[in-house]
C-alpha cells in the first residue's frame, strides 16, 4: 500500500469448475499491509491512494459468489475470517482453497473467482473495495509495458528473438473492458450526473493519450479497436447523460412543478405512481412524526394518555408505547398501538386481506384476523395462549391502513437475552449458556402457540376444530417473542414469553388451491426462513421443484430455528440456500454438543428436517417435552416445571436472571418523570 512497507503476496491459482469460471488469474493475499492505526477511515485512505474505490463495510458472508464484471479486494479491519476460494455450493467444498484472514491483511481476487467466508471471530469486519475509473488508461498502459518493455531494452538480435518469444500474448481489448466495467459499476454508486461528467472528460484523455506514443505497440489493429471501444464508450455515456436529464426534467415537471392553475386551496396533486424513493421516504418520515406527536386514539374521554415512546422495528409499520396517568400523576396503565400501512395492491390482496375483498364489512387484515383468532385460544396450563392480548382494532380502508392497540410486554423479548448472554463475562473461558431447564420451558410455550395455530385448540387429545384454517405466522424469531410477567403455577419461576408480529402470518388449509403460489416469496426475514417459503426450479428444464405447501410445519421449522438460536445464541443464522438432497442447514448437534442433552438437541434437529412431512407435529413435540421434563422420569428441566411453593430447594436452578435482568421501565405506580425522557424517533 501506498507509504506502507509492501511485503511480496500469497499467489493462489484457480482452476474453472462445472458451476464458476474462475480465472486464469492468480488471486493475491497481501499479509498486514494495512496502516498500523488500523481503523475504517485510515483503511480507506490507503486503499483509495492506490485507486481503489470502497463499496462498503462487511462482516460474515458465508455464501459462495462471484462477480462477472469487477476485480475485488478485501481488506480486513477487524477480528478474523477463514476464507473459502475456487468453488460454488455445489462443487466438492475440499477442492477449494482456503486461507486465513485477520486485520490488516488483504485478499485480491479477479471477476469469476468464487469465494466466501467458512467461519469468523464475532468481531470480523472487511472493506470491499473496487477499482477506480482511471485503472482502464493503466490497464492498458500496463498490459502494453508487460510485452514491450523487454523489446525496448533489447539490444541485441538474440535478445531481441528471446523478448519475442517469451512475450506474453494479450488482449487489450479484454483489459480495457475489464477494468472499464469493473470502475463503471462501483461509480454508479456515484451522483449519476457528476459520474457521467467525470467519465466523458476522462475518456475524451483516454481516446487523445492512444495516438500518443505507444501507439506502435498495439499489433494488428488492436489499436483501432480500443480506440473504437472508447468512442462507442464516450457516445453512450453522453447519451445516458442525456437521457438522466431529461428523466429530472420529467420529474421536476410532474413532481415539484406541478401544473398550474392547482386545486382551489392551493394544493398541487400528482399521480401516486410518480412518487420516486426518496419522496416515499418523506412521506415515511412524516407519518412517524405524526405518530410519535398523536394521541392514543385509546380510552374514554377524560382520561390522559402520554406518549408516544416509539418501538424499533416495522418495515411497513410503525409501533408505540402510551401509558395512562392518573390524577396524582403516576402510571396506571400501559398500551402498544401499531399502525400498519399497505398499499393498494396489498389491501386488495388475498395474500394480504382475510374474508370478501368486495365487503368492507366482512374483511380484515390478515395480521389482525390471525393474531384475534390465537389470542382468544385458552392454554392447557393457565389462562390465554401465549400471544399479547390484542385490546382493540381499527382499519382505514380509505387510507388502507389500520391499527392494532396490544398488550404491553415490559420486560424486552428473546433477542435480549441471547444478546445477554453473548455479552455475558466468560466463565473459565467459557461462555454461559443458556439453562437447559428455561430452554425446555420456551420450547413447551412456542409449540403450544404453534398446536393453536395448527388446530384452534391446545388439546393433545382431540383434531383441529372444524371450522378452523391454519394460521402460519412466517416471521418467527427472537425479535418477535416478548417477555411479560411471571404466571404463577407452572415453570412460574421464569417470564412468560409471548409470540407476536402477525403481520406476516396468513390462514390457510391442507386442500387451499392458492398454497403454496399466493404465499411464498412474501415477506421473511434473511436466516430465519423455512425452505418451502422460497421458488425453486431445476437448473436444466426450468420447471419447479421442491414445491411444498406452507402449513403448520413451517411454523414447527421456525419454531426450532428460534431454539437452535437459542442455544448457539445465535442473533443472525445464516440464511441457507437448501440446494443440496435433502439438506439440513443448522447442525444443532454440533453447535450445541456438551451444553445440552442429547434429548433437547435431538428434537431440535428434528424440527429443521428440509422436507416438511418429515419435521414432526407440534402434538408430537409437546408429548416428548412432556416426557422429558416429568419429576418422576427424565426430568431435564431439574424440576423447575413444579409451582415455586412445591420445591422450593430447585429454586437455584432458576438462573437465567442471573444474566438477563430487565427491568420494567414504564411501570405502573411510576412517576411521569421517572419514564425515559428519550422517546425515540
Amino acid at each position: 500500500m501506498a507509504g506502507h512497507t509492501v511485503r511480496q503476496p500469497e499467489v493462489h491459482w484457480t482452476k474453472p469448475t462445472p458451476h464458476v469460471p474462475n480465472s486464469a488469474r492468480p488471486f493475491l493475499v497481501y499479509r498486514n499491509v494495512l496502516p498500523e492505526d488500523l481503523t475504517l477511515e485510515s483503511a480507506t485512505e490507503a486503499l483509495e491512494a492506490n485507486n481503489w474505490m470502497k463499496g462498503g463495510v462487511f462482516s460474515h458472508y458465508p455464501t459462495a459468489h462471484f462477480h462477472s464484471n469487477t476485480p475485488e479486494c478485501y481488506a480486513a479491519i477487524r477480528g478474523s475470517t477463514t476464507c473459502l476460494y475456487g468453488v460454488g455450493p455445489l462443487d466438492n467444498q475440499e477442492n477449494g482453497i482456503a486461507f486465513h484472514m485477520k486485520a490488516g491483511d488483504i485478499a485480491v481476487h479477479a471477476p469469476g473467482v468464487a469465494h466466501r467466508n467458512v467461519k469468523t471471530s464475532t468481531d470480523y469486519e472487511y472493506v470491499g473495495a473496487y477499482p477506480k475509473f482511471v485503472q482502464l488508461r493503466q490497464a492498458v498502459v500496463d498490459a502494453f509495458n508487460a510485452r514491450e518493455k523487454p523489446l525496448a531494452l533489447a539490444t541485441t538480435e538474440a535478445e531481441v528473438a528471446e523478448a519475442r518469444r517469451n512475450a506474453p500474448t494479450i488482449d487489450y481489448l479484454e483489459v480495457a473492458r475489464d477494468a472499464h466495467i469493473a470502475a463503471a459499476v462501483q461509480e454508479k454508486l456515484l451522483p449519476f450526473q457528476q459520474t457521467c461528467a467525470n467519465r466523458l472528460g476522462q475518456l475524451r484523455t483516454f481516446i487523445t493519450n492512444l495516438g500518443g506514443p505507444s501507439r506502435h505497440g498495439f499489433e494488428n489493429g488492436m489499436y483501432e479497436q480500443v480506440r473504437s471501444y472508447a468512442i462507442g464508450e464516450h457516445v453512450r455515456r453522453q447519451a445516458e447523460l442525456q437521457q438522466m436529464q431529461a428523466t429530472r426534467d420529467r420529474f421536476r415537471r410532474d413532481a415539484d412543478y406541478p401544473p398550474v392553475p392547482g386545486k382551489a386551496d392551493g394544493r398541487h396533486k400528482m399521480l401516486e405512481a410518480w412518487m420516486i424513493p426518496s419522496r416515499k421516504g418523506l412521506r415515511k418520515t412524516a407519518r412517524r412524526a405524526a405518530f410519535r406527536g398523536s394521541a392514543s386514539g385509546y380510552g374514554m374521554a377524560g382520561e390522559r394518555w402520554e406518549g408516544a415512546w416509539m418501538i424499533p422495528g416495522g418495515g411497513m409499520s410503525m409501533t408505540g408505547l402510551w401509558v395512562q396517568i392518573d390524577e396524582q400523576g403516576y402510571v396506571e396503565d400501559r398500551i402498544v398501538r401499531k399502525d400498519t400501512f399497505l398499499d393498494q395492491d396489498q389491501w386488495g390482496s388475498a395474500a394480504w386481506i382475510d374474508g370478501d375483498l368486495r365487503d368492507p364489512g366482512n374483511r380484515w387484515p390478515f395480521e389482525i384476523a390471525c393474531h384475534s383468532a390465537v389470542h382468544r385460544i385458552k392454554a392447557r396450563a393457565s389462562g390465554n395462549i401465549g400471544v399479547p392480548r390484542l385490546i382493540a382494532r381499527h382499519v382505514d380502508d380509505t387510507d388502507t391502513m389500520y391499527k392494532m392497540y396490544l398488550e404491553w410486554c415490559p420486560f424486552g423479548d428473546m433477542s435480549d437475552l441471547i444478546s445477554a448472554y453473548r455479552q455475558a463475562p466468560k466463565v473459565n473461558n467459557l461462555q454461559p449458556h443458556i439453562p437447559e431447564p428455561v430452554l425446555w420451558y420456551l420450547f413447551r410455550c412456542l409449540a403450544e402457540v404453534g398446536l393453536a395455530m395448527e388446530q384452534g385448540h391446545t388439546s393433545l387429545d382431540d383434531g383441529p376444530r372444524g371450522d378452523w384454517w391454519q394460521i402460519v405466522h412466517r416471521d418467527i424469531k427472537p425479535n418477535n417473542v416478548f417477555f411479560a410477567a411471571k404466571t404463577a403455577g407452572h415453570f412460574d419461576d421464569y417470564l412468560t414469553p409471548k409470540l407476536g408480529d402477525f403481520g406476516s402470518a396468513f390462514k390457510t388449509k391442507e386442500d387451499d388451491p392458492f398454497n403454496p403460489q399466493l404465499f411464498r416469496d412474501g415477506p421473511f426475514t434473511k436466516g430465519w426462513s423455512a425452505p418451502e417459503t422460497r421458488s425453486y426450479v431445476d437448473r436444466e428444464t426450468l420447471e419447479p421443484i421442491d414445491r411444498f405447501k406452507i402449513l403448520a410445519a413451517t411454523n414447527v421449522y421456525g419454531v426450532g430455528l428460534v431454539m437452535f438460536g437459542l442455544m448457539a445464541l445465535e442473533l443472525k443464522p445464516v440464511q441457507p440456500m437448501w440446494l443440496g438432497d435433502d439438506e439440513t442447514a443448522h447442525n444443532v448437534r454440533a453447535d450445541a454438543k456438551g451444553k445440552y442433552s442429547d434429548e433437547l438437541i435431538e428434537l431440535v434437529q428434528q424440527c429443521l428436517t428440509f422436507q416438511p412431512t418429515s419435521r414432526p407435529r407440534f402434538k408430537d413435540i409437546l408429548r416428548q417435552i412432556e416426557v422429558y421434563t416429568d419429576e418422576s422420569g427424565l426430568d431435564l428441566a431439574q424440576r423447575m416445571r413444579l409451582p415455586a411453593t412445591a420445591d422450593p430447594q430447585a429454586r437455584r436452578n432458576s438462573n437465567w436472571l442471573a444474566h438477563y435482568t430487565p427491568a420494567d421501565r414504564y411501570k405502573i405506580g411510576f412517576a411521569l418523570n421517572q419514564l425515559p425522557a428519550d422517546r425515540g424517533s
